[in-house]
């Protein structure tokens, strides 16, 4: 999935470079062993400006909506917590155009 040619909806964007380096080291740092993503191969996608939410993309192509706790510590192996889908259009059915339908309410 190539997202930089993909229009996210508001409140989700899509992340430079820098940005997106920034939030996987955090994510790493955050992910400890017995996490489903502990170990895996993420690159930062995308972010909502609602929450601390990230997208990452995984290697299988499958997608992960993480909640960041910004605890610059490994966390507890539930957190931080995530979703993760089958695929890009899934999450952007479930997640992206319902915060998006949301965000335009408020």
């Amino acid at each position: 999935m190539d997202s930089s040619s993909f229009s996210f909806l508001e409140p989700w964007r899509a992340l430079p470079p820098e940005r997106a380096e920034a939030l996987l080291r955090e994510a790493q740092i955050e992910l400890s062993p017995g996490h489903p993503l502990y170990g895996a191969r993420l690159t930062a996608i995308a972010v909502s400006r609602l929450a601390d939410d990230v997208l990452f993309l995984l290697e299988d192509g499958r997608v992960a909506n993480v909640h960041l706790t910004w605890s610059r510590a490994a966390e507890r192996k539930s957190w931080p917590s995530h979703r993760i889908y089958a695929s890009f259009e899934e999450w952007a059915q479930q997640v992206m155009t319902l915060d998006h339908e949301w965000d335009m309410r408020v």
